[in-house]
């Protein structure tokens, strides 16, 4: 942070400060804590760009870079009229300031209302553990892989690309996971249950 410039400093710490304001989404006390968290990171980035620019104090840094720390501190330009000048005809880049700098910028908190059945992603996750550690589910799983095998997505895409490459034809997932002699196997019965109908059809 100390070697990095004024702009990409202001810009991290916004977007912590977003992350944050999104993360603390239905907390009822959201704006205290985003508004607490803004105060301590500005204080915070006062006290470097002051050690930084050899401005003594953080005063001198709010009074150059005003309260967003927005205006540019190096060499005191945030201060001289050229330069506020020059911003406003567009001819310097502007310097983002820090979000969140006052209470009544913070979101309020959304009490938009849960869907039914609606379970975190965390609680999910531990029920598909604690669902794993059954006895009978990993039998299941384990039947289902030895009756109809594993194939990885890597090679089902391999195999998908190969037959359109050969026969241009695709290939279902069946028929991959039966393999070519049982999908022969499967065309044969096919053909002969197709003769045993036509034959009972004719008599």
């Amino acid at each position: 942070m100390f070697h990095a410039t004024q702009a990409h400093t202001n810009a991290q710490m916004s977007k912590l400060l977003s992350t944050m304001v999104e993360w603390f989404r239905y907390a009822d006390n959201r704006k205290k804590i985003v508004n607490f968290s803004s105060y301590i990171i500005r204080g915070s980035l006062a006290k470097l760009y002051a050690a930084k620019y050899k401005l003594r104090s953080r005063a001198k840094v709010y009074k150059i870079g005003s309260r967003t720390l927005s205006r540019p501190l190096k060499e005191k330009k945030g201060q001289s009229p050229e330069y506020h000048n020059l911003l406003r005809m567009g001819l310097v880049e502007s310097i983002d300031g820090l979000m969140y700098t006052r209470m009544s910028l913070v979101p309020e908190t959304d009490y938009t209302p849960f869907p039914m059945a609606w379970r975190p992603d965390h609680e999910k996750a531990l029920l598909e553990y604690i669902k794993l550690s059954d006895r009978k589910t990993l039998e299941e799983q384990q039947n289902y892989l030895k009756e109809q095998g594993l194939v990885s997505p890597q090679d089902y895409i391999s195999v998908l690309v190969w037959n359109y490459k050969r026969n241009a034809v695709p290939v279902d997932q069946r028929s991959l996971l039966l393999g070519p002699g049982k999908e022969k196997d499967d065309e044969r019965n096919e053909s002969s249950d197709d003769e045993e109908g036509v034959h009972a059809a004719e008599i």
